[in-house]
């Protein structure tokens, strides 16, 4: 583990890995250049992070910001608070998922295969710029309130313990479900020739 007062910046040609906890207030920047990033020791804390690499797996204790993930492979992150997606995020499979805060989508997400994001006692909000996309399936869950941008996907799934609420223009290719325990808001245009089912306890 690393314990930086400030910023740490790591370019290696193999795999970035952790035998014990890094603590990094700044920013973490981190490129494996086509290799394996694994840090998953469970007392890691970072500030914001920026990670270019194959396979991407972060763990950390506290609130976090994505300033930019570029990864071939798949990326997953879970945290305990509120997590910031402030720049792009790629990826073949990715998983992001907050067990006790929100999640902020203030840039795009996007996943060539699936992409799950569940904020589970919290809530899911992007801005116009947070649009997310998968060629696989797309998969969003909060225990409270969603707001979300653009969406594509061929199989959409949004839960909502809360409303949800759509703000971008939205084309509806393949299966959409929408379950909310209040209700449902589509603030622009809907096209496409897919199937868009909504399900909710409050008003459509």
């Amino acid at each position: 583990g690393i314990t930086a007062s400030g910023n740490m910046t790591i370019n290696a040609g193999g795999a970035i890995t952790d035998s014990g906890a890094s603590v990094v207030p700044g920013t973490t920047s981190l490129n494996a250049n086509g290799n394996n990033i694994t840090l998953d020791f469970p007392g890691n804390n970072f500030g914001t992070v920026n990670l270019a690499g194959a396979n991407i797996t972060l763990t950390n204790v506290s609130l976090v910001n994505l300033a930019g993930v570029q990864a071939t492979g798949a990326f997953g992150l879970t945290v305990p608070g509120t997590m910031t997606v402030s720049s792009p995020i790629t990826g073949s499979t990715i998983n992001l998922s907050s067990s006790g805060g929100n999640v902020v989508l203030n840039s795009t997400v996007t996943a060539s295969g699936n992409l799950t994001l569940a904020a589970n006692a919290g809530s899911i909000t992007a801005n116009s710029s947070g649009n997310i996309s998968a060629g696989g399936s797309l998969s969003v869950t909060a225990g409270g309130g969603i707001q979300l941008a653009g969406v594509t996907s061929p199989n959409v799934t949004i839960t909502a313990g809360g409303g949800a609420t759509f703000i971008n223009p939205l084309t509806v290719n393949g299966g959409f479900l929408v379950t909310a325990g209040g209700g449902a808001s589509f603030n622009n245009t809907i096209t496409g020739g897919g199937t868009l089912t909504v399900n909710t306890a409050g008003v459509t």
